[in-house]
């Protein structure tokens, strides 16, 4: 994955990284992506446990957090404000298949388009 960031001109410390997959090897494989001032955002839920060595936090001067996306007590508002379409979301997403998934990071990657992919198994 380094390689493949050098590839695309990226910079070597201060990555975002967002697992989302909610699977333990999603978990983990986000986890050793961590690097110099990486911040990792845990989105995706498993029940399963995944074994990390936590020590990299500290070693790489990273931060990892967990959200489902907004405060629990907001969701009652977030949710009305999609459904009355006062917060439109669909315009700003898009669906690729999961098969797709190399040519979906190479796009979100060259930000060809600004929309938020969504992969479906």
């Amino acid at each position: 994955m380094q390689q493949l960031a050098r590839d695309w001109g990226a910079a070597r410390h201060g990555w975002k990284i967002f697992e989302c997959s909610g699977h333990p090897g999603g978990q983990e494989t986000a986890f050793g992506l961590l690097g110099t001032a990486a911040t990792l955002a845990v989105v995706g839920f498993t029940r399963e446990k995944v074994s990390l060595r936590l020590s990299n936090l500290m070693a790489f001067d990273a931060d990892a957090f967990g959200t489902w996306g907004c405060p629990p007590h907001r969701y009652p508002e977030a949710v009305d404000l999609v459904a009355s379409g006062k917060v439109e979301v669909l315009p700003f997403t898009r669906k690729m298949p999961m098969e797709e998934i190399n040519a979906a990071l190479a796009e979100a990657g060259a930000g060809a388009d600004p929309r938020r992919i969504i992969l479906v198994p």
